[in-house]
């Protein structure tokens, strides 16, 4: 950036100050995702880096010279041309009025910063407050952490896989908690990889410490005690389900209900 003593009253931009390479350089900007409103922060960053490296960032910061010449025209165009066709097509539309790549700036910047700021917040919010629910198991939750990492980062916010590490270690089910210890002194910190694995492993391990519920007990029949169901057999052998009544002929029920 150009100190403000070397600008003229009006932050007008000196042509002279406008040192461009010889070719400006557009590769980098086809791995931008485009602006869709959600991810102002890190397509702002993104696109930071671009002018940077094409030495425009005072141009965004700049007001419009009073008699632009051809080199302030060249970037100028160039720079808006970068912000105009990074941005979805339900944007472009809020740029058309504007002349300039810092007024098309400052115009995302106006629309975006604000919901930005607000959509980190409750994004940060949730993530350190996550935890794992009784009835959701390891993998579930795990996804759900790092998904949330993953759209902290679209916001421009830098989240480390340590950090990751740690919301997934401190808010598992209290059944975990050997595992925790175990990971957490661990001298060689295992990658989020080799946690997953960890994690999932030690659930299988769970899972077969849990009784195996055994067969429901079998439904007496109101007003007898004979149990009514197809597993229960009289002592001749038949089920009891499928005795016939000796005076009617239907099966299912008894004499005393005929």
């Amino acid at each position: 950036m150009s100190d403000n003593d070397s600008l003229p009253p009006d932050n007008a931009l000196r042509m002279e100050d406008i040192d461009l390479p010889m070719k400006l350089d557009s590769s980098q900007s086809a791995g931008i995702p485009p602006l869709d409103g959600s991810n102002y922060a890190s397509w702002k960053k993104a696109m930071g880096v671009l002018f940077m490296r094409n030495r425009l960032l005072d141009l965004l910061d700049s007001e419009v010279p009073a008699n632009p010449d051809a080199v302030w025209r060249r970037a100028n165009g160039w720079a808006f041309s970068e912000i105009f066709f990074r941005v979805s097509p339900e944007i472009q539309c809020n740029l058309s009025d504007t002349m300039s790549a810092r007024e098309a700036w400052l115009t995302l910047e106006n629309l975006y910063l604000g919901s930005s700021l607000e959509n980190l917040f409750m994004l940060s919010q949730d993530f350190n407050t996550r935890s794992q629910k009784t009835n959701q198991s390891a993998i579930q939750f795990i996804n759900t952490v790092t998904a949330a990492a993953t759209d902290f980062r679209h916001l421009g916010e830098d989240v480390s896989d340590q950090r990751i590490r740690f919301q997934i270690l401190a808010n598992l089910l209290p059944e975990y908690e050997p595992l925790v210890t175990t990971l957490t002194h661990a001298s060689g910190r295992s990658d989020l990889k080799h946690l997953k694995e960890a994690i999932l492993a030690y659930e299988k391990k769970l899972a077969t410490r849990k009784p195996v519920p055994g067969p429901a007990p079998p439904i007496t029949l109101p007003g007898t005690s004979v149990a009514y169901a197809s597993t229960a057999t009289s002592t001749e052998g038949v089920p009891y389900a499928d005795r016939k009544c000796t005076e009617c002929g239907k099966t299912g029920y008894f004499v005393d209900k005929c």
